[in-house]
């Protein structure tokens, strides 16, 4: 296709120039127009464009007068005009085509598409074009000479024919046995329009005037049937002859590929404009459809902003409740720290005194004492222990729900602790003729665990299998090991009563009994369990039941375990746990800062059958003052006192350069979360809570004087 001009005339800045992209990427000269008086002045300026692409809505005339006017102005009759609209109307096509418009495109359109039709219909113009500038030739020639007219005529691709006004074939040229399959002989005396499909046979037979009295030139398209029976597109351009004017000369070309090309392009529009159609009706559903969602959006949104002023009221409401009740518990979770610190220190120390005094009198501190005096004595260790081991309980707990129990992790024996756990409870067994047997396989040999927490775990179980066992039973502890996990287990076992499947999700709850009726058989706080497995779980481990009722029950605890890369260290031989305390080799001083005369006897006369020279303050102020006049070795300092407390006095003897290294040992019956803690960041070098064992007491002396 050779350079082509295209005007287009639309009154929308956006889809001027988009157009006008789309066409000069493809090659064309564009002309551009806003209105119709604009695009009338442009064709009288430059008349010679090849398309024009005209709305129908402009802002002055419409696009149906501009059409108009174009089709009376000889200069731009010619041009293939095709009409652009969005107006939704059936009946504007119709009007278009027939107020002389070539082709008719709705909006929205496809880019292909649009650059598609405008080509054909250049085409389809520079055809015409050249076919009316072949015949203007062919007239020249025939003017000039026959024989150059015959020359080619007979060597042209078109079909040249010469017929009748009435439509018979006088002459027909050689190119008709390729257009229709017909030799030229053939044709001669063959009248045109039995050639011709019976539907534009009908439709030229019936034009008015008729189509071969016409004076002008005439071009026509028509269904021609071919020698092999199918029809062809043919495209006649018909005249007069110049030198008989009762004949016709007839131009014929080919054009069934192209109509081909155009029926396909009508198919490829109708279904496109089905498509738009469909698209249109879902676009007006999707947009009520939209519109409703809006609506209920917004009505949405209002019922959301109203719950949520709402809602920001009563959350207002309830965090006001919320502070008063945090600080309602706040206030009672001090009041019960100061409880619990009051009510250790209160049991402790009258507590202390009751075991120091048993001790001081089993050890016959105060001279002999005859057997039933011995088992009175037992009786009321054993109860004081008892005692003892429940507040201890209640206290561990009320550390680990205040998250302030913390673990001292390291390698430990594990047969040092088996056996240690179990000499605690060998006693109440050999009374109850309970069997106890230990199993420790032969790789679990090191753990690394807080030594008296694990040893308080085992006690637990063991001192319940005891307790639920019946006379003449069996108990035991079975230690192993798995590698692939990395997990150590400890299993306390026993042939007691069992555990109903119901009862089990009981068994870690603080404070229950699985009896707790008035008469129960078995006593207890029911805090054993619930110690175990928090400070199983503090130790990154867990703990597991199994049970059957009237054959017994099996409690495991799992703690995590790494094969030991070097030897363990060697724990404390266990054979000397329970042997006697031997006087000290060598007299050292001690000052006893106790302000309980009760604590404070029992003590002295204690240490002094040991062999220490015991010196006694019973203030704060008393003690820095026989520190600095008598010059003792180790202080054993009681923390609550009149005047100056122990953490006061410890802090002021840590001041004094002579004594800054002294040997201080608080002895308290602080026992709640962080007093350990406060004891030693005062100076204290150990920390031994009220009640005293004093064979503890003696050995860790005996520690801090070496």
């Amino acid at each position: 296709m050779t350079e082509a001009t295209l005007l287009i005339i639309d009154d929308e800045p956006m889809v001027r120039e988009f157009m006008q992209r789309i066409f000069e990427a493809n090659d064309y000269s564009v002309l551009i127009a806003g209105s119709g008086h604009e695009a009338l002045e442009t064709l009288d300026a430059k008349p010679n464009v090849d398309a024009i692409l005209l709305d129908v809505q402009l802002p002055d005339i419409d696009g149906f007068t501009v059409l108009e006017d174009i089709r009376h102005n000889p200069a731009t009759a010619d041009a293939r005009v095709i009409m652009l609209t969005g107006v939704e109307e059936s009946d504007v096509a119709a009007r278009a085509f027939r107020a002389g418009a070539a082709d008719f495109i709705a909006k929205p359109f496809s880019p292909d598409e649009l650059v598609a039709r405008v080509q054909t219909h250049i085409e389809l113009k520079q055809t015409q074009d050249a076919l009316r500038k072949r015949t203007a030739q062919y007239r020249a020639l025939l003017a000039e000479t026959n024989d150059a007219a015959l020359v080619m005529i007979e060597n042209i691709t078109e079909m040249i024919v010469r017929l009748t006004a009435e439509g018979i074939c006088l002459y027909v040229s050689p190119a008709s046995e390729k257009i229709l399959g017909y030799h030229p002989d053939e044709l001669v005396g063959v009248p045109l329009y039995g050639l011709i499909h019976p539907e534009d046979r009908e439709h030229l037979q019936v034009m008015d005037p008729p189509l071969l009295s016409l004076k002008e030139p005439s071009i026509i398209t028509v269904r021609t049937q071919h020698k092999n029976g199918h029809y062809v597109w043919l495209e006649v351009s018909i005249q007069s002859s110049l030198s008989r004017p009762h004949e016709r000369i007839a131009v014929v070309r080919n054009i069934t590929e192209r109509k081909q090309y155009e029926e396909a392009l009508r198919q490829a529009y109708d279904e496109m404009e089905q498509r738009v159609r469909e698209r249109t009706a879902e676009l007006i559903r999707t947009n009520n459809l939209l519109k409703q969602e809006i609506i209920d959006r917004k009505r949405a949104e209002f019922l959301l902003e109203k719950e949520r002023a709402e809602l920001a009221l009563r959350v207002e409401e309830s965090t006001a409740e919320l502070r008063a009740t945090n600080a309602a518990l706040e206030q009672a979770n001090r009041l019960k720290d100061e409880f619990l610190a009051s009510m250790s220190h209160e049991l402790r120390t009258p507590l202390n005194a009751v075991l120091g005094l048993t001790e001081s009198l089993q050890e016959e501190v105060y001279g002999e004492i005859n057997p039933e005096q011995a088992k009175a004595l037992n009786v009321i260790e054993e109860s004081g222990r008892h005692l003892l081991n429940l507040i201890n309980d209640i206290l561990d707990l009320s550390k680990i729900g205040a998250g302030k129990l913390n673990l001292d992790i390291q390698p430990i024996s594990v047969e040092n602790v088996v056996v240690a756990s179990t000499r605690f409870i060998k006693e109440t067994a050999t009374k109850k003729q309970i069997t106890i047997s230990t199993s420790i396989a032969p790789e679990t040999t090191i753990v690394n665990a807080d030594q008296r927490r694990l040893k308080q775990m085992l006690v637990n179980l063991l001192s319940n299998a005891v307790k639920f066992t019946n006379p003449g039973g069996k108990i035991g502890l079975d230690i192993y090991g798995n590698k692939e996990t990395n997990v150590i287990h400890f299993t306390v076992w026993d042939t007691g009563i069992g555990i109903a499947k119901s009862d089990l999700q009981k068994l870690f709850r603080p404070f229950t009994q699985l009896d707790s009726k008035l008469s129960r058989r078995y006593s207890g706080t029911g805090l054993g369990l619930t110690l175990v497995q928090r400070m199983a779980e503090m130790h990154g481990g867990s703990i597991s039941v199994e049970s059957t009722p009237g054959e017994g029950s099996r409690f495991t605890i799992s703690l995590p375990w790494h094969l030991p890369d070097t030897t363990p260290p060697p724990g404390i031989p266990v054979n000397t746990i329970d042997g006697k305390i031997t006087p000290a080799k060598k007299l050292a001083r001690i000052l006893l800062v106790e302000d309980s005369f009760v604590n404070m006897q029992m003590i002295l006369i204690y240490l002094q059958k040991m062999g220490y020279d015991v010196i006694v303050a019973h203030t704060g102020t008393e003690a820095l003052e026989m520190v600095e006049q008598y010059h003792p070795d180790l202080v054993l300092m009681d923390i609550q006192m009149p005047e100056m407390d122990g953490l006061e006095a410890t802090r002021r003897i840590r001041l004094n350069p002579e004594t800054k290294r002294l040997p201080i040992i608080a002895l308290t019956a602080l026992a709640m979360p962080g007093d350990r803690e406060r004891c030693i960041a005062a100076g204290a070098n150990d920390y031994l809570s009220k009640p005293i064992s004093l064979k503890k007491l003696t050995h860790t002396i005996q520690k801090h004087l070496r």
